[in-house]
């Protein structure tokens, strides 16, 4: 199983006002990505925002297995902590949505399949805590 691709997913919640310099420090080029593209086995990040609710995010990062991203972790242990405890401002809500590995290879059109059902969640979840 450790040679598996990995695909990590986080949900978030944007502080009011955090929007811009969550999505500069969180998208495919930001401070997180250059982070992880020290590492060998790194490919790649996606940031998407909600259409439904407001300050609401998943962000999705790919590695070639989860071995690469122990490597990862291991290696920059402490510039990770560093980011992290950085990032801490910005949010409301931080939430580990899950590991996965792609079934039937990698592609862009069996992602978007998995951000709708991932998406599809989030949303619920958000609608029944609001009740």
């Amino acid at each position: 199983m450790q040679s598996e691709r990995l695909t990590i997913v986080w949900r978030f919640t944007v502080k009011a006002g955090r929007e811009e310099e969550f999505e500069s420090i969180y998208g495919p080029n930001g401070d997180w990505a250059v982070l992880f593209r020290k590492a060998d086995g790194y490919d790649g990040t996606e940031l998407h925002r909600s259409r439904e609710i407001a300050r609401s995010y998943l962000v999705i990062d790919r590695w070639e297995s989860s071995d690469a991203f122990k490597h990862f972790k291991e290696r920059f242990r402490d510039q990770y902590r560093v980011l992290d405890i950085r990032c801490e401002a910005l949010t409301e809500k931080e939430e580990h949505a899950g590991d996965f590995t792609p079934i039937g290879g990698y592609s862009s059109k069996s992602m978007s399949f998995f951000l709708s059902i991932q998406l599809s969640i989030f949303l619920s979840n958000q609608q029944h805590s609001l009740l």
